[in-house]
Order: C-alpha cells, then sequence, then structure tokens
C-alpha cells in the first residue's frame, strides 16, 4: 500500500492524497478563471476609466477655449485680451520698451446689426475679424472686444513712446487699407 506524507510528517492513505489533490488541482483552475474574470473586468473599468477622463479633458478644454474666446469669432475675448495686455505690459515695464494698442470700432454697426438683421451681423463681425486678423500677421493677439469693439496689440518693441506712437500710427494706416481693399 501506498502511503503519502504530508509537510508535518503526518501519514495519509495515498487514495486520500490523491481525493485531495485533486481537489487543490480544481480549486487551482477554479481561482484561476476567477482572476481571469477579475482582470477582464478590470480592464473593461479602466477603459470606462481612461474614456471618460478623456471625455473630461475635451470638456475642460472647450470649457476653457469658451471662457478665453469669443464664440461668434473664435478670437480671444475681452478676459483674454485683458490678461494679455496685463502680460505685455509687464514685459514692456521690465525690458523698458514701448508697444501700441489698436482699438477698432465699427461705427453703426448697432444700426446694420438692427436694420439688416442679426445673420447679417453676424457674418459682418466674423469678416471683420478675418480680415484684422490677416492685416497685421505679427500683432500679439488680436481679440473681440464685444459688438463691433476690437483690439490688436502689438509687440513692445520701440525703445520710447513717440516710436511706439508713430509705429501704431503707421500699423493703424495699415488696417485701414486692407480693411478698404
Amino acid at each position: 500500500s501506498v502511503v503519502v506524507i504530508d509537510a508535518m510528517y503526518r501519514r495519509y492513505p495515498a487514495s486520500d492524497a490523491f481525493a485531495f489533490l485533486s481537489f487543490v488541482l480544481l480549486m487551482g483552475l477554479s481561482l484561476v478563471e476567477l482572476m481571469r474574470m477579475h482582470t477582464v473586468q478590470l480592464e473593461r473599468t479602466t477603459a470606462q476609466l481612461r474614456a471618460e477622463a478623456a471625455t473630461r479633458r475635451q470638456a475642460e478644454q472647450g470649457l476653457r477655449h469658451a471662457a478665453w474666446h469669443d464664440a461668434l469669432t473664435g478670437l480671444p475675448n475681452r478676459l483674454h485680451a485683458q490678461h494679455t495686455l496685463g502680460g505685455l505690459l509687464a514685459d514692456a515695464e521690465r525690458n523698458g520698451l514701448h508697444g501700441s494698442v489698436l482699438l477698432v470700432d465699427l461705427d453703426h454697426f448697432k444700426t446694420v446689426n438692427e436694420s439688416l438683421g442679426h445673420r447679417f451681423g453676424d457674418l459682418l463681425l466674423q469678416a471683420v475679424a478675418e480680415r484684422l486678423a490677416d492685416a497685421i500677421p505679427d500683432a500679439i493677439s488680436v481679440a473681440r472686444l464685444g459688438g463691433g469693439e476690437f483690439m490688436l496689440l502689438l509687440d513692445a518693441t520701440a525703445a520710447d513712446a513717440a516710436a511706439a506712437a508713430q509705429h501704431g500710427m503707421a500699423m493703424a494706416e495699415h488696417v485701414l487699407a486692407h480693411m478698404a481693399a
């Protein structure tokens, strides 16, 4: 007769040991299947969490863009322009340079908007925004302040205020000519 001795040096009949061995084997297989099922579930959950995180990031980017940009023209809005202008002023002061700010106001825009309709007014604003952005490609920022008001920020490169004013006037004339063309 065959006798099996366990780790504690107890004797068992071989038939009991083999019965226990099949139980251990079945439990091992069951545990492997359970681990596989949990792994699959974890992989699904991880994929869902990644998808939710990507959706959240896209929503945050959309909100950030909406907070800093004009919905109609896609240009930076008043808040963004103020933030950019604050940074430019600090840089200019720190470096002892002067820059220019051009304000563009569409005369009688409200009358045009009301008489021809908001759809036409929106198209006009979009066209003006595009033309302004094209007029001065080296502008730091072209922003829509609201209504028919726009602001162009020019880089601070002049050593004195008179040179900055002269550069600003030249750019204003260039913008007017570009808009009239």
